[in-house]
């Protein structure tokens, strides 16, 4: 525009009055020391409704505006010169003649129109952003309260963006993480997750992400001071009318005490069940060895009774000597049943139990068969275990007792009990054991006849015998007792045989 046009003339040259008329923006001009409108497009005029614009000042056409600056900003832009922007500037007024003042907000150029290098009036290019504005607002007052929602939650609450960029944490997540405001904004759930967990779960929120499906996955946040506790986090999209994804709304519960009670039923009733088929199991061996060990002996003193009840029969010493014998044998299995019936499958109360002290104890009981069959003992430092003194007396006398009865006819026998690492493959080979315990594995090793291996796991069964009675005396008790103690204290055994080369036994017992 040529400095000399004047702004009278600038109204009224048709191009430019053509093109200010269809323009999108408010546009107004104002001329002289007192501001008159010379010019208004539709736009200004519809913001005015009802109200004559041309030929009168700002002041006369909203006299409610005095004071919030409208007037002010007009002033000095045709005092100094310079133009003034408004951004939002809000404006309390009777818009549309109504009788009654609304507030509308507006993004306004004051630009100076100049003539012959002076300033000549006052040029207004606007554009009324109320209902953005308004809608920025809602949104914000929307935010604030869902933020005092989450803060007011008993659980640790979030938000993210549409593409997973967290946004807000609640109190209760720095309370909690002792995270800083930047650093969980940078870093989100993720960096308070354990590193063998995030890559599971990262793949997880990445497909909810792209998927827009709810996110839900239980998982261990670190605490401010380092433990490790179980959460269920859950995030759900929150949408728009169209089904656009506005922002992610998450939250996650301490479920730490619920998963450990579940894990301890869930155990608990796993190690009841366990006991009950190994109950079942040893009924099962009983009713075998009550319809047949226990009723052999008895056979036989009944026919030998009936025997001696012949008369002038000669075989009357030997009958006896028959029946003496199948009483002793029927009385050390009664024996042998009571006291492996009074083994409980689950130990109470148990202590610490110097294991060293036991099979010094043990070795004691065997001194004159150790010295009759000119054996040679090794026991090295054993540990503390957790146990039943008593109980663990009966497992280690049956297991050197065992050693030094099944040698061989040359050489010397040899037994040796020491403690080695029990390692985290206990944990596979035993399911049963329980992983939050440690334990020690005590080895009692020999050089005796052995045994086949394939027969490792029957020697442990109630009343199996791998030999005759005429060859080594026994009733098949002590093995089973072995295995029932050491089940009943939490623990384990195994054996491991080679036929003319010996045997080792494997007894695994909680640390103390």
């Amino acid at each position: 525009m040529p400095p000399e046009t004047t702004p009278g003339a600038l109204a009224s040259d048709p191009n430019m009055t053509g093109l200010f008329m269809q323009a999108p923006a408010m546009i107004m001009i104002l001329e002289g020391p007192e501001l008159r409108c010379t010019f208004t497009n539709p736009l200004f005029s519809r913001l005015y409704e009802g109200k004559t614009l041309l030929g009168r000042t700002p002041r006369e056409v909203a006299p409610e505006l005095e004071g919030q600056g409208y007037f002010e900003m007009l002033d000095t832009v045709y005092a100094t010169g310079e133009p003034v922007y408004g951004y939002e500037f809000p404006g309390v007024a009777d818009w549309n003649s109504e009788g009654r003042p609304t507030t509308k907000y507006f993004n306004m150029v004051y630009a100076p129109y100049l003539a012959e290098g002076k300033t000549a009036g006052v040029m207004i290019f606007g554009f009324e952003v109320t209902t953005q504005v308004l809608a920025r607002q809602r949104a914000a007052q929307e935010e604030e309260r869902l933020r005092r929602m989450l803060n007011a939650l008993p659980q640790m609450a979030w938000t993210a963006s549409p593409e997973g960029l967290m946004q807000y944490f609640n109190q209760r997540w720095f309370s909690y993480s002792g995270q800083e405001p930047a650093e969980a904004l940078s870093g989100g759930w993720i960096n308070v997750i354990p590193e063998a967990e995030r890559p599971e779960l990262a793949v997880k929120w990445e497909r909810c992400l792209r998927e827009g499906t709810v996110f839900e996955a239980e998982m261990h946040y670190r605490r401010h001071d380092g433990a490790l506790r179980w959460h269920a986090a859950r995030a759900e999209p929150i949408r728009d009318h169209t089904g656009a994804i506005l922002y992610w709304l998450g939250s996650s519960s301490d479920i730490h005490d619920q998963k450990l009670n579940a894990e301890f039923l869930e155990r608990t009733v796993a190690e009841r069940t366990l006991a009950l088929r190994r109950s079942n199991e040893e009924l099962e061996q009983f009713a075998y060895i009550a319809s047949h060990d226990l009723k052999e002996p008895l056979r036989k003193i009944l026919v030998f009774t009936e025997r001696l009840l012949e008369p002038e029969d000669a075989g009357n010493p030997t009958y006896l000597q028959r029946i003496r014998q199948a009483a002793t044998r029927m009385k050390q299995l009664v024996d042998d049943l009571l006291e492996f019936s009074s083994v409980r499958h689950e130990a109470p109360d148990l202590e610490p139990v110097p294991l060293g002290e036991v099979l010094a104890e043990v070795l004691l009981d065997e001194e004159l068969r150790i010295q009759e069959k000119g054996a040679e003992v090794h026991v090295g430092s054993l540990p503390l275990v957790r146990g039943i003194r008593h109980q663990l007396h009966q497992l280690f006398g049956n297991l050197v007792a065992n050693a030094l009865k099944y040698t061989r006819p040359e050489g010397t026998p040899r037994v040796t009990v020491s403690v080695e690492p029990a390692g985290e493959a206990i944990f596979e080979r035993f399911p049963e054991l329980d992983r939050a315990r440690s334990y020690h594995s005590i080895r009692v090793a020999d050089n005796g006849i052995g045994f086949d291996p394939e027969q490792a796991e029957r020697i442990f069964t109630l009343f199996q015998r791998l030999h005759s009675r005429d060859a080594y005396t026994g009733t098949g008790v002590g093995l089973a007792l072995c295995r029932k103690v050491a089940r009943g204290h939490g623990g384990e055994i195994w054996a491991e045989g080679t036929p003319g080369e010996g045997a080792v036994f494997h007894v695994l017992l909680p640390v103390a």
